[in-house]
């Protein structure tokens, strides 16, 4: 399987990863939910009971940030997998730098202006200037009242994506000094520990929020390093066949995914099972010489474009979804009862987050890649 395929399937996952989130987050402000519906079936139309059946899927498409870990693992390592020492450190934490900040940045500007339109038209509570302050240098995630900005709690992962940005050369240098087997079995350890440790006081709590309110890299650390490994057995033409057992470990993460989610059971979890899952679809499909044969080019594209914004479309959806869901109980007074409208909405961020991406992050983008020149040119995916 070429390398032209490689990246057509990453990108076909991370497009279906980001508007599965998308899909996941619009449902709070603009649809009445299902429960309502499904518990008061005679305050509901035949046709809204029909149409809400779409939704059974979604909240299992919370863990597709789990996705975004891998390929970003996979992205970051296969620039580098083909260099036999450490790179140069300044050029690296550039280019991880401006991928990453400005965007966010930008989108942290974006919620403040919209929770102040949220307090001035619709006298709705706004994060406090400390919170603010704290999402902007990236610490929300572990002062003692841990928490996201009120109109966008998706910023969680922004801090930990960081922290595994910094892990990384850690990581890489286990892998050089020690190899796959060795290195891999101690980003394990260093993540069962941090398990362990993180639901120690919330052994009571199933239904916990322990990643939205803090957390740190550690417990993701074996999904981001799992991306990394692929990279590595792509960049040195490793990459093992197939094997038909591997059906059977899919199969497996993905029942117990849906079990532990049905369940309500630790949310982190949720996340490390559906990441299992996660990996061997990503093997899979890189195993195969055409994984997405199934569609036409049309819908190629189209995947491959999700992909692209994937980043842009991740920071601005919750707080966009947040103020239309305002306007529309102030026009309506109730929230959508009608499933094909928060799917409209979703829709209809994507042009949104294509100009957050033109505007903002594809320079942020060229910058990074202008300005970071490391002495040996590695091979570069976007990630």
């Amino acid at each position: 399987m070429n390398s032209k395929s490689h990246f057509t399937w990453i990108d076909f996952l991370r497009g279906i990863s980001a508007f599965g989130i998308v899909l996941y987050h619009v449902r709070v402000d603009l649809w009445v939910g299902w429960v309502a519906i499904s518990t008061q079936p005679e305050s509901f139309s035949f046709f809204d009971r029909a149409v809400a059946l779409l939704s059974i899927p979604i909240p299992f498409l919370r863990p597709s940030v789990m996705l975004f870990f891998l390929v970003s693992g996979f992205g970051i390592h296969y620039s580098y997998s083909a260099l036999g020492r450490l790179w140069e450190l300044k050029s690296y934490s550039i280019r991880r730098l401006l991928r990453i900040y400005p965007p966010y940045i930008a989108a942290v500007i974006g919620c403040i202006l919209i929770e102040w339109i949220l307090r001035v038209q619709f006298n709705q509570e706004v994060s406090p200037i400390a919170k603010v302050w704290q999402t902007v240098f990236m610490v929300q995630n572990y002062s003692p009242d841990a928490g996201q900005m009120y109109t966008n709690p998706a910023l969680w992962s922004l801090p930990i994506e960081v922290e595994l940005y910094v892990a990384y050369p850690i990581f890489y240098w286990l892998l050089r000094r020690y190899g796959i087997k060795w290195s891999m079995f101690a980003v394990a350890i260093v993540s069962i520990g941090a398990l362990v440790i993180a639901l120690g006081p919330n052994l009571q709590n199933y239904n916990n929020t322990l990643v939205e309110n803090g957390g740190h890299f550690a417990v993701y650390w074996i999904i981001w390093c799992a991306g990394a490994l692929l990279a590595e057995w792509t960049g040195k033409d490793k990459l093992p066949k197939w094997q038909p057992w591997w059906w059977g470990v899919m199969a497996l993460t993905f029942v117990i995914g849906i079990a532990v989610t049905l369940l309500k059971l630790f949310i982190v979890i949720q996340e490390l099972i559906w990441g299992g899952f996660y990996f061997t679809l990503m093997l899979w499909g890189m195993t195969q010489p055409d994984p997405l044969g199934f569609l036409s080019d049309r819908m190629k594209k189209i995947f491959s474009f999700l992909g692209l914004i994937s980043y842009s479309l991740y920071l601005i959806n919750y707080p966009l979804f947040r103020l239309c869901g305002e306007i529309w109980l102030s026009l309506f007074g109730t929230k959508p009862a009608n499933f094909l409208i928060p799917l409209l909405f979703s829709v209809l961020c994507i042009p949104i987050a294509y100009a957050f991406y033109l505007a903002v992050e594809a320079p942020s983008y060229r910058l990074a890649k202008k300005l970071a020149n490391p002495g040996r040119k590695p091979r570069t995916v976007q990630s």
